[in-house]
C-alpha cells in the first residue's frame, strides 16, 4: 500500500504529467489534448478495437473510463491490449494505472515496467521528452519501495520489451 506521503508526491507529478499533455504534440488528437472529454464511439471504432488496432483500442479504453457507465476494468483490458503493441499513451496509462491501482491491482513493480518502458520509447519522440522529468521522479518514488536487485530484473525486462503485431 503506497505510504500517504508518497500518494501526494506521485499525485503532484500525475498532475504535473497530464499539464504536459495539453500542449503535447503526441497527444494533439486527443479531444482538448487531454483524452478526459467523453466522447461516444461508432461501432467502426469497437470492430477496429476487436481486431487489434492499438489506436482504436485507447479510444475505447478511454470511452470506457470517463462515459457512463465508467468500467475502470473494462478499459485496462482495452489499454493493455494497446500498450502491448506499442502505443505510447497506453504504455503510460498502464504504468499510471498499475501506480495508483485504478482498474487494476496497484502493483509497483507493474508501474515500475510500465514507466520504464514509456520512459524508453518516449526518448523516440523528442517532442514529447518534457515528460521525461516526470516520469523520471514516478520511477525515483517506486525505487523506494522495490529492492535494488527487483528493480535492476525490472529495468532489464523493460528493456529488452518489444511490442506484439497484435492483441
Amino acid at each position: 500500500m503506497l505510504a500517504t506521503s508518497k500518494k501526494r508526491n506521485l499525485l503532484v507529478a500525475f498532475i504535473g504529467w497530464m499539464t504536459f499533455l495539453v500542449a503535447d504534440p503526441l497527444f494533439a488528437h486527443e479531444p482538448y489534448g487531454l483524452g478526459f472529454m467523453c466522447h461516444f464511439l461508432d461501432m467502426e471504432t469497437y470492430t477496429k478495437a476487436e481486431n487489434g488496432n492499438s489506436e482504436a483500442q485507447y479510444q475505447v479504453g478511454n470511452s470506457l473510463d470517463y462515459c457512463e457507465p465508467r468500467d475502470p476494468e473494462g478499459a485496462t483490458k482495452y489499454f493493455l491490449c494497446a500498450a502491448q503493441q506499442g502505443h505510447i499513451q497506453s504504455i503510460l496509462r498502464m504504468g499510471r494505472r498499475y501506480l495508483f491501482g485504478f482498474g487494476v491491482q496497484q502493483s509497483d513493480k507493474e508501474a515500475y515496467f510500465w514507466l520504464s518502458v514509456g520512459k524508453r520509447l518516449l526518448r523516440s519522440f523528442p517532442s514529447s521528452s518534457r515528460q521525461l522529468p516526470d516520469i523520471e521522479y514516478e520511477l525515483s518514488l517506486l525505487e523506494r519501495d522495490i529492492p535494488p536487485h527487483e528493480a535492476a530484473q525490472i529495468t532489464a525486462r523493460a528493456k529488452a520489451w518489444s511490442p506484439s503485431t497484435s492483441h
